[in-house]
């Protein structure tokens, strides 16, 4: 897949992001059990990742974030069906996003949902001076919501100035995944510059785009394997296979583990063994349904006759059929006569999005006396 981006920008300011020098040198403990300073040792340094939006142009804080290889995305643009929460999470160590804990300037966010999880895309890209990442040793500190580690988002908190930036971007062959975002920051310094207030906007939307749109996913694949036993391996040789005669050409000996469902939308009928169905064939034919009769009817999706007792199923139609799930019936291919659903065509391979954010902050330089108990 080859994509290009587009981005135009303005910008005017009188000063850099400020540093919070304090920071450098100690840490405040935001816990009810913690109220001492915290020194930080050379143990529990944060990773000062060179992530900024001044020098990585990413449409969401979460594309930002995903930058850093200690991160494993939570829910992103590619979470299709995910579960659970509806929008941008971050997840370290694999261990789910209620176990991440992220902070801005040192403070706790808010979470966005009653499961622990913080949405990224509250915070904005363009304040963001940097990320600092701490994966060990923070629930210590912060508690059990710090398990996996921390993930602090230190903001401009000495912006003056005003910027628009603009980007675009989409799949150059296709024009698929078409992503547009607009930016505005504008701040300032106030109070001979004890103070500093920021306004943030920004609009971003994103289309979706279903897995129908290329070959290689629009059909759930099946596991086929090739009837040639691997005395070496004690097994055969296994591949997965979304055409049957391509799976055939390859000398697949059927399907062993079905693609899609085998629980259709449009449902199936059980046979029952103590009262099975008898004389389908003619009894559907009397009807006009000739999809019993032999050479109409395939249960293996190769070759078939006639079919007069079994589990049942429906054709696009509507009318009555065989259920067809068996060898290469497991493909789930309608067009071969598969009754197994494939489910690929009604996902989405990147999800749409549109977001509407306005932000103020007002930072003020205080004065802080602490003292550390013995």
């Amino acid at each position: 897949m080859i994509g290009v981006w587009v981005a135009a920008a303005w910008r005017s300011t009188r000063g850099n992001a400020g540093e919070h020098t304090l920071a450098r040198q100690a840490k405040i403990v935001n816990t009810p059990r913690a109220r001492a300073l915290c020194v930080k040792t050379s143990k529990d340094q944060p990773d000062r990742s060179a992530l900024s939006s001044s020098n990585r142009r990413r449409p969401t804080t979460k594309s930002l974030l995903n930058e850093l290889p200690q991160i494993i995305p939570g829910n992103t643009r590619t979470s299709n069906n995910a579960g659970g929460f509806d929008y941008a999470t971050v997840d370290l160590r694999g261990l789910g996003p209620g176990r991440t804990l992220v902070l801005v300037n040192g403070e706790r966010v808010p979470v966005s949902s009653t499961g622990g999880a913080v949405d990224l895309n509250t915070i904005p890209a363009s304040l963001i001076s940097r990320v600092e990442v701490v994966t060990g040793g923070a629930s210590a500190v912060y508690g059990s919501d710090a398990l996996a580690g921390v993930v602090n988002f230190v903001l401009k908190d000495d912006y003056e100035g005003g910027e628009i930036t603009a980007t675009y971007g989409a799949e150059l062959e296709t024009g698929n995944v078409a992503e547009f975002e607009i930016n505005g920051l504008v701040g300032g310094n106030f109070a001979n510059g004890r103070g500093n207030m920021t306004a943030y906007a920004s609009y971003y939307n994103r289309q979706g785009v279903f897995q129908s749109e290329y070959d290689y996913s629009r059909v759930s694949q099946a596991l086929c394997y090739d009837g040639q036993f691997d005395a070496s391996r004690g097994g055969y040789h296994v591949f997965p296979c979304d055409e049957r005669d391509e799976a055939i050409a390859n000398g697949a000996g059927g399907a062993f583990f079905g693609g899609g469902s085998a629980t259709p939308p449009w449902g199936w009928i059980a046979n029952n063994p103590g009262n099975p169905f008898t004389g389908l064939a003619a009894a559907e034919t009397l009807v006009g349904n000739t999809n019993f009769n032999a050479g109409n009817t395939d249960t293996n999706c190769d070759a078939g006759g006639a079919y007069n007792t079994g589990n049942l199923s429906f054709n696009d139609a509507g009318q009555l059929t065989p259920r067809n799930a068996a060898q290469y019936c497991g493909i789930p291919d309608r067009s071969i006569g598969s009754s197994r659903y494939n489910y690929a065509p009604d996902n989405y391979l990147v999800i749409p999005g549109e977001r509407i954010a306005l932000t103020t902050s007002d930072i003020t330089t205080s004065l802080w006396i602490m003292s550390i108990e013995p």
